[in-house]
């Protein structure tokens, strides 16, 4: 399944740094065959959901973590049990 990029929600966008400019990393997009979310893809104030029923919470935490230590940005994920989802954003 894709997950299109989308805006984020202003639960995430209130964690975005005032003036938070974007910074020109040289980063190497992860293109591996395995790779299934398009976190590569966000720009600052970006987000895609995943449903609740389609993910784990840790895992998806995990793996925005370790994304954003290896490529110097900040994801945060958001759950929206309203929507059955979970939001994952760059904040920085």
């Amino acid at each position: 399944m894709t997950y299109p990029v989308v805006e984020c929600s202003p639960q995430a966008r209130a964690k975005i740094a005032p003036n938070q400019g974007e910074l020109s990393l040289s980063v190497e997009i992860n293109t591996h065959h395995r790779s299934k979310y398009p976190i590569d893809q966000l720009q600052v104030g970006q987000s895609f959901t995943v449903p609740i029923a389609e993910a784990n919470e840790a895992s998806l935490r995990i793996t925005a973590s370790k994304r954003g230590k290896d490529t110097k940005k900040k994801f945060c994920v958001i759950k929206h049990p309203g929507f059955a989802c979970f939001e994952v954003a760059r904040i920085a």
